[in-house]
C-alpha cells in the first residue's frame, strides 16, 4: 500500500516556509494514521495477505510507477479522484497518466 503526497506550489507570503516541514510532517501522520486505521478495518479479510505500507513524496504517478516496476507488480489499484493539484490542470491527473504509463493492469476504484 503506498501513499504518496505531492508538494504544492509554494506562493510566498501565504505559507512561512519555516511551516513548510511542519505541514509535511503533519500530512505524513494524518496518512499514516489513515492507512493504519484501513489495515485496522479490514484485518479479517487481509488476515492471509502479506500488506506493507508506505508514505512517499513527490509526483504520485512517477512514485506509484517507481513502486511498481521495483515490486513487480501484476496490478494496480489507485482511487478515481484525489486532490487536484496545479499540475493536475497542465499535466493530467494521476490517473491518466497511470493509464497511459502503467506496465501492468490498472483497476480504479470508484
Amino acid at each position: 500500500m503506498l501513499h504518496v503526497i505531492e508538494a504544492q506550489p509554494v506562493v510566498p507570503g501565504l505559507v512561512p516556509a519555516a511551516g513548510l516541514s511542519e505541514t509535511m510532517l503533519m500530512l505524513e501522520g494524518k496518512a499514516n494514521a489513515a492507512i493504519q486505521s484501513l489495515l485496522k478495518s479490514q484485518s479479517r479479510l487481509l488476515k492471509n495477505l502479506k500488506v506493507t505500507s508506505e508514505i512517499d513524496q513527490g509526483s504520485a504517478f512517477v512514485e506509484i510507477l517507481n513502486h511498481v516496476r521495483d515490486a513487480g507488480a501484476d496490478v494496480i489499484v489507485v482511487g478515481a479522484r484525489g486532490l487536484v493539484s496545479v499540475d493536475d490542470i497542465f499535466a493530467g491527473s494521476t490517473v491518466e497518466n497511470l493509464v497511459r504509463q502503467a506496465p501492468c493492469s490498472l483497476l480504479v476504484v470508484r
